[in-house]
């Protein structure tokens, strides 16, 4: 067989794989876009071409191959521990990029496709400042500084000398290395890190975050400003109060990031300048800098990656593709043509808008700058967003916005808002307060609340109910009175509270919380969720989701047992999975329902609801057997169902169930059930509509719920999906 022929197989075998991986499970949704930047670093060796890479707060780490006009996730190989370990630091070697976690060194080879740890000899692995001078890497961590001279495979200790071990910042100038630290001020080692001597004269302030070297002149960036040194580090001046998180030089020029900004001297440091036209917020903090020729990039704590073109005289946003967002609140409105608009939300980057369940996002931010959004609610067509200490409303969909904040408390934490009848009620870090003009003013509703640190509200009909950290309230007068819910919370932090079906739940820094008499007692609702905080509930008619410090979650019988729905976000071992701070239900126009999650440092995910609710239970009288019935119909074009029965006896509570389907190959196509159920009688839709026609086996396994042994009954059929 000749070597074309081989390739055609080849080709045709990937093809067929791919058509094979299995469907059902949540989708990273384009954006929105944004990140807390923690490391920038520019690689014009890289495979392919010039690459840029940031690293990420908890959200991992991206490249861009065009300037940063895009960017895509490179994160395959890092580790994760309900967020990715992105890049502290990151410095390039010939074609490699290397990067300093919070989980130890890491490289990757082909630009960011994959990463492999290089941990060997690192006694800590808390990674913070990494350079390369000449053939050899130094890399600063919490516990000391390492050195390797075989491109990481192994490190070697290097802290001689070295009294303040927490290593923030690192910079070879000539034969010199010079590390900053956390407390210590500024050492010095002639001799590659083999000793180290302190050398802080004239140096007021000892937390040393950033370093840069330019032609015979030393800087550090500070706590409490920028100091110069003339003398390889012997003795340094301050030059600035501005406090210091990064530093760049390119040029003749000197960048300075920090809690308020940059700042630029062309003069060697003499004087600076602020240069902070186009970036976000009244006080945008800048984390990391990194030129690529003429193109200067920031990356902030809460606004992403920025560009200037001109040397900082202005600044444009260049996050598309950066999906490490936090997702603190999703509101669903109709959007006046039949369709929906869902609003995000986010930490530190504003609201954003999507009208095609996640497909695209746009930032829905003037007026509002580059603030932190905790929740959201419609009044009429006005849209209202709790931020700190103020509400901003808009009349245009978020095109535009005004602010709202006479008669909050300046500093309490918008973190609920219900419109009535009267006005819009809103629940902060300060109490409760309402507004019957339109924004203009809020009068405290507080009376009788023994907690005024407010974290969710519903308006049940008449009843208005509060979660604060001190348990739930009611009031039946819109918040002129109030009186503690019914006991039963043995956690009183709560977070949210909803209705799904006849029941009421709260979500608590305890798991769930379910009343059956409208909040006269409680009683604990979260077997199946592992023990974490619940930050979000939604219903999907009588079912309810929760959103977690561990995942997601689905309950089918009102809160009776919990399964996790987490297939497709990352996972450590399908243990750890990321915290989904927001949920939201959005009806798709065609019958169906899209659920969006927000998560911490993530993004924003989707999925069909009908891939996790479609299983139904359609008795609960305890069969005598294990059964895999025929579906029906069959042949089906384009869904079928499918009845199986799950035995008891009724002192075994649940069984672990798998019900998958697969080609006539072997290959899995589809889950359609892998959770634990009571005995019962129950049937699942399959829909094949992406799939071709031909004949498809589908095969129930059963085992005891949680024993780890092998299964306790299995049973195939098959079945025809016919156009």
């Amino acid at each position: 067989m000749n070597g074309r022929r081989w390739l055609f197989l080849f080709i045709a075998l990937i093809v067929l794989l791919r058509q094979g991986q299995v469907r059902g499970q949540w989708i990273q949704t384009n954006g929105p876009y944004g990140g807390q930047i923690t490391a920038i670093s520019v690689n014009p060796s890289a495979p392919g071409g010039t690459t840029i890479f940031v690293g990420t707060l908890g959200g991992g780490n991206f490249r861009s191959t065009n300037n940063g006009a895009s960017w895509t996730a490179a994160n395959e190989g890092l580790s994760f521990i309900g967020f990715y370990a992105g890049a502290n630091g990151l410095a390039a070697k010939g074609t490699s990029m290397f990067a300093a976690t919070s989980a130890g060194v890491y490289v990757t080879t082909n630009n960011g496709t994959t990463w492999m740890q290089m941990n060997t000899g690192l006694t800590n692995t808390g990674g913070q400042a990494i350079i390369v001078s000449g053939n050899t890497i130094y890399v600063g961590t919490l516990n000391g500084a390492f050195r390797s001279t075989n491109d990481g495979q192994s490190w070697t200790a290097i802290n001689t000398g070295l009294t303040n071990a927490d290593v923030r910042s690192l910079v070879a100038a000539g034969t010199t290395l010079i590390a900053g630290t956390n407390g210590g001020g500024v050492f010095l080692s002639t001799n590659g890190g083999a000793s180290w001597t302190q050398s802080n004269s004239g140096l007021t302030n000892t937390t040393v975050p950033a370093l840069a070297f330019t032609g015979t002149t030393l800087f550090a960036g500070t706590l409490g400003g920028i100091f110069r040194s003339t003398n390889n580090g012997a003795s340094w001046t301050n030059v600035s109060t501005f406090i210091t998180s990064t530093l760049l030089v390119n040029g003749s020029s000197i960048f300075a990031g920090g809690v308020s900004g940059m700042l630029i001297s062309t003069d060697n440091g003499t004087s600076w300048t602020p240069i902070n036209n186009g970036l976000p917020g009244a006080l945008p903090f800048v984390m990391a800098l990194a030129a690529n020729g003429s193109t200067v990039l920031a990356g902030g704590l809460y606004f992403g990656v920025f560009a200037s073109t001109n040397n900082g005289a202005s600044w444009n946003e260049t996050n598309a593709g950066i999906t490490a967002s936090d997702i603190r609140a999703l509101l669903v409105n109709p959007d006046g043509s039949g369709g929906y608009d869902v609003y995000a939300g986010t930490n530190g980057y504003g609201v954003f808008r999507t009208s095609n369940n996640g497909t695209t996002w746009v930032a829905a931010n003037t007026g509002l700058g580059g603030i932190s959004i905790y929740s959201m609610v419609f009044s009429g067509t006005t849209l209202y967003a709790g931020a700190i200490g103020s509400v901003y409303l808009s009349t245009n969909r978020g095109a535009t916005w005004s602010i709202s904040s006479t008669g909050l408390p300046p500093t309490g934490t918008v973190k609920a808002l219900v419109s009535s009848s009267s006005g819009v009620i809103a629940g902060t870090a300060g109490g409760v307060f309402i507004t019957i003009n339109n924004g203009g003013s809020w009068t405290a509703r507080n009376s009788g609340l023994s907690s005024t640190s407010v974290n969710a509200l519903l308006l049940d009909g008449s009843a208005l109910f509060a979660g604060t950290s001190n348990g739930i309230f009611v009031s039946t007068n819109e918040g002129l009175s109030w009186a503690a819910s019914g006991s039963g919370l043995t956690n009183t932090n709560v977070n949210v509270i909803r209705r799904a079906g006849a029941d009421l739940f709260a979500g608590t820094a305890g798991g769930v919380f379910r009343s059956t008499n409208n909040g006269a007692s409680w009683s604990a609702a979260s077997t199946g969720i592992p023990s974490s905080t619940v930050y979000s509930l939604a219903a999907l008619g009588t079912n309810l989701l929760a959103g977690t410090s561990a995942g997601i979650f689905l309950t089918t019988n009102a809160g009776t047992n919990w399964t996790s729905v987490g297939t497709g976000f990352p996972s450590f071992f399908n243990i750890l999975f990321p915290s989904i701070l927001s949920l939201a239900t959005v009806p798709t126009g065609t019958g169906g329902t899209t659920i969006l999650a927000g998560t911490f440092l993530l993004g924003a995910w989707r999925r069909p609801a009908s891939e996790i609710t479609s299983v139904q239970i359609t008795s609960s009288d305890l069969p005598d057997a294990f059964r895999l019935e025929q579906n029906y119909p069959n042949p089906f074009n384009p869904s079928t169902r499918i009845p199986f029965s799950v035995r008891g006896p009724a002192s075994l509570t649940t069984w672990f169930v798998t019900l998958k389907v697969y080609d006539i190959l072997g290959r899995e196509v589809e889950t359609l059930v892998s959770e634990n159920l009571q005995p019962g009688t129950y049937e699942v839709t399959f829909d094949g509509s992406s799939l071709a026609s031909g004949v498809y086996v589908y095969r129930l396994s059963v085992s005891a719920s949680g024993d780890g042994q092998a299964g306790v009954f299995t049973q195939t059929r098959k079945l025809v999906l016919q156009r």
